[in-house]
């Protein structure tokens, strides 16, 4: 006789938002975050993923988010004031190969090579002009 046991499994986002006229509240999780190396030719095929805590750790418990963020600001008429800020992110482990070091050297190069000093002076002048009239 076969027993079918009901899977649980938390969704990959969660944002909650609670917005009032003195008070804002947001709490938002990542249940699970795992990177790849989409190179054919590469040593480690996961670049980052979470690491799960040992058994002894984790008996008994349900599996934890990878990154949660809470915060809580309190709205007064001239400031905004951080009542609560809190921000917790599990262990996880990185694997970099030099072949994705140096795909990301590559893909910068060429995106930094078709503007020239010029154009990039112009285009941070407009951003400190934009942001300058919104204050």
């Amino acid at each position: 006789m076969l027993y079918f046991k009901r899977r649980l499994a938390n969704r990959g986002i969660w944002i909650s938002l609670a917005i009032s006229e003195h008070t804002i509240q947001c709490h938002m999780k990542i249940n699970r975050l795992q990177i790849d190396n989409q190179l054919s030719d590469c040593i480690f095929g996961i670049v980052m993923s979470p690491i799960a805590p040992p058994k002894t750790l984790a008996a008994g418990q349900s599996p934890k988010s990878f990154m949660e963020l809470s915060t809580v600001i309190q709205r007064q008429a001239t400031m905004n004031r951080f009542k609560y800020n809190s921000i917790l992110i599990q262990e996880f482990l990185i694997q970099i190969d030099r072949g994705l070091l140096l795909s990301l050297q590559e893909l910068f190069e060429v995106a930094v090579k078709k503007l020239n000093n010029k154009q990039l002076i112009a285009k941070d002048l407009k951003d400190i002009l934009k942001v300058t009239k919104l204050f």
